[in-house]
């Protein structure tokens, strides 16, 4: 749902870029609130304050103490073995000295575990390594783990790639002035790098939030902080990467596998779909509730070059969406060319659209009797052999648990979810390199 800020003379809004580092409030139910932000009825469900403006309410007074409270010292005080002792022998005769026998066997016992106690206390008194990205820098298995870059060289790449920006970013709910382009680094829980880092860990291995504050040493809500403002962050800085390629581009790259029957392929697309929360509202479930999964689901239609890398990736709409209406909607239509070919599943009933600009559609050839004829069937098993690989490149995407059941409060970031993820796994080996038959 699209919120707008009901405070007279703000114009800040959900949908748009400039306000992605703002969050969204319920009108508290305060009644020198309402009459602070002149609010005379109860707002609509689409209606919000926005943390800019939340912010300005002056804070509450708090009354001074009174005069004649006491004060009462908590400075510790430490008493030595032997004034401890006698406090408490002086009712309690059995904690006077032991017998000369079992003192000299506790000493001895002492001086045994001494080594122990030692290596106790150091255990307790040193820090524990931290988690984070310094850890696994020669690590390379752990980096794709973690992160779902191949080597920890790939992780440095797509950093430098953010540039400056990182350290510019805005936590949603942060008092800091958008426009002033400046941020103190002591106002960062963790690095830029380790912000990052933490992202990544998130979307791959799908670690809850306290797990990762437990990781990191910083609290929960700084988590959720650090992930919605790095996600939006993400999603924006990919979308500046010219992922469509040319047709000279395409043709290149193009796998020997292709140029035997389908040498124009542009992309091959297909539909995937992603498990959401069950939505509470009735329509919402009406809407997301795909019959082909059976669950509540958001669809995208994403669509790879010939040799495998994403080149297209749709926002998500409710799982009920069909495939054809869903390539209308897409935005793919306008930027194929004339003489450009695409390859899909028979479900995609496009060709009347695609024709009209030039465009040929590769599919598997529809039964018109009881079964396929040879010629039919021998273009179902190229076309498969084909389009295997926009399956291989979702099972990329899936890989990323944070995809696997999206919760309700990340409903507004699931199309910048799903975005970045396929992003992420261009970074990946090709799945069909040009040698390749």
């Amino acid at each position: 749902m699209v919120y707008i800020c009901l405070v007279e003379g703000c114009t800040n809004c959900s949908n748009n870029p400039d306000c992605y580092y703002l969050s969204w409030h319920r009108p508290p139910h305060d009644e020198a609130l309402y009459r602070f932000f002149k609010i005379h009825e109860k707002p609509a469900a689409h209606l919000r304050i926005c943390s800019e403006c939340l912010s300005k309410v002056p804070a509450p007074k708090h009354r001074k103490p009174p005069s004649n409270r006491l004060e009462i010292s908590h400075k510790r005080v430490r008493l030595t073995r032997e004034e401890m002792r006698q406090a408490v022998a002086h009712d309690h005769t059995y904690a006077l000295s032991p017998p000369s026998s079992t003192s000299s066997f506790l000493s001895s016992v002492q001086t045994r575990d001494e080594p122990a106690l030692a290596l106790s206390e150091a255990v307790h008194t040193s820090s524990v390594a931290s988690f984070g990205i310094e850890a696994f820098m020669d690590d390379d298995s752990a980096i794709h783990f973690y992160t779902s870059f191949p080597t920890y060289a790939h992780f440095i790449i797509c950093y430098n790639f953010l540039g400056d920006a990182v350290h510019h970013i805005i936590y949603p709910g942060s008092s800091v002035d958008p426009s002033s382009k400046t941020r103190m680094k002591s106002q960062r829980a963790i690095s830029p790098q380790n912000e990052f880092f933490l992202t990544l860990c998130r979307l791959r291995c799908g670690m809850m939030e306290q797990d990762l504050a437990y990781r990191f040493k910083i609290s929960q809500s700084t988590v959720s902080r650090i992930f919605t403002a790095w996600v939006n962050f993400l999603y924006y800085k990919f979308k500046e990467i010219p992922i469509w390629p040319t047709q000279a581009q395409v043709q290149s790259l193009i796998p020997e596998q292709f140029k035997s029957h389908y040498s124009s392929t542009r992309i091959i697309i297909d539909a995937t779909e992603v498990f959401i929360q069950r939505p509470s509202n009735p329509h919402a479930q009406q809407l997301t509730f795909s019959s082909y999964k059976n669950h509540n689901t958001a669809k995208a239609l994403a669509g790879i070059t010939p040799s495998g890398a994403f080149s297209f990736i749709s926002p998500l709409y409710g799982g009920s969406i069909s495939d054809r209406e869903l390539f209308l909607n897409s935005g793919l239509l306008e930027i194929l060319e004339e003489g450009d070919a695409v390859m899909a599943d028979k479900g995609f009933n496009i060709a009347d659209v695609l024709e009209k600009k030039g465009i040929t559609l590769n599919i598997p050839p529809r039964k018109h009797g009881d079964q396929l004829g040879d010629r039919e069937l021998i273009e179902t098993r190229r076309i498969a052999s084909l389009r295997i690989h926009i399956e291989r490149a979702f099972s990329r995407v899936k890989a990323f648990k944070m995809l696997t059941n999206i919760p309700n409060n990340m409903a507004g970031l699931a199309s910048e979810l799903f975005f970045v993820c396929a992003i992420l796994t261009n970074f990946h080996p090709p799945l069909c390199t040009k040698n390749s038959q």
